[in-house]
């Protein structure tokens, strides 16, 4: 967890005033800062300070995206396992059922 002037920032989400911000309401700040940055809108003094703010959020935010990452590629797992089950299920009764008809024609 990184410290910034009293707001922590870790996966669950990133802290802005004593309220937790969503991973949307993140990539918001970031972009504003992003863009009070390239519009000169931020003195020298204040550089160094939104930086780290935006580098707080880059942090949660990529985070964010590892951990839906991983949860999406479990799930995705989980399916493909599931279908190649029925798959197996499906194959070893229609083998069964091949046999049958063999077993009666001959």
């Amino acid at each position: 967890m990184t410290k910034n002037e009293g707001n922590a920032v870790d996966i669950e989400g990133v802290q802005s005033e004593g309220e937790t911000l969503s991973f949307s309401a993140s990539m918001e700040e970031l972009t504003a800062i992003v863009q009070r940055i390239e519009d000169d809108q931020t003195d020298i003094d204040g550089l160094a300070a939104a930086l780290h703010r935006a580098s707080e959020l880059l942090e949660f935010c990529r985070g964010k995206i590892r951990k839906v990452d991983l949860e999406v590629s479990q799930i995705v797992q989980q399916l493909d396992r599931a279908d190649t089950a029925a798959n197996t299920v499906a194959g070893a009764g229609a083998d069964k059922t091949v046999s049958d008809d063999d077993a009666t024609d001959g």
